[in-house]
């Protein structure tokens, strides 16, 4: 069984382990039964084993962060820090972000997904962190909109090239 890591649960720790779950929120994606004479997929799991490739293609950097409601003047810092060096990877059950000073892991679901945007759910330390996304035109770009309190608030991640 994999176990969720993270660093200690230190101020700083919090701080930059919720900008993960911002960018991403659980679980693994079902991809319906290819059994014969099973019922076809419907036209949702298709939109979310779309999505799903887009996010497995390729690894995503932060590009923003910004809080629907003010942060303290240290939770800021710690997100300025991650900007343009934290990397996300989905691999179609977990995602993973990396930067000099984060290390997370957490399983991600794919819920809700339809013309170029998708609701991602992350489970955390017994939370579930919610954002919804859409895809840019290019599919270069996320933008994305936290929903879980107290990190509510809005950003985008882009394709590492």
């Amino acid at each position: 069984m994999k176990h969720t890591h993270t660093r200690p649960a230190s101020h700083a720790a919090r701080g930059a382990s919720f900008l993960v779950a911002l960018v991403a929120s659980v679980g693994l994606l079902g991809c319906g039964d290819s059994t014969p004479g099973a019922a076809s997929p419907s036209a949702s799991e298709f939109e979310r084993v779309a999505v799903d490739r887009k996010l497995t293609s390729t690894p995503w950097r932060l590009d923003s962060y910004r809080p629907q409601v003010g942060a303290d003047a240290l939770t800021m810092g710690l997100v300025s820090l991650q900007v343009q060096k934290l990397e996300v990877r989905f691999d179609g059950q977990w995602m993973r972000a990396v930067s000099p000073t984060v290390r997370f892991e957490a399983p991600y679901t794919i819920r809700e997904a339809g013309a170029g945007s998708f609701t991602l759910e992350t489970r955390h330390q017994g939370l579930v962190y919610m954002s919804r996304c859409t895809f840019s035109s290019d599919g270069m770009h996320i933008q994305f909109q936290a929903q879980t309190s107290p990190w509510q608030g809005e950003g985008s991640i882009s394709r590492v090239r």
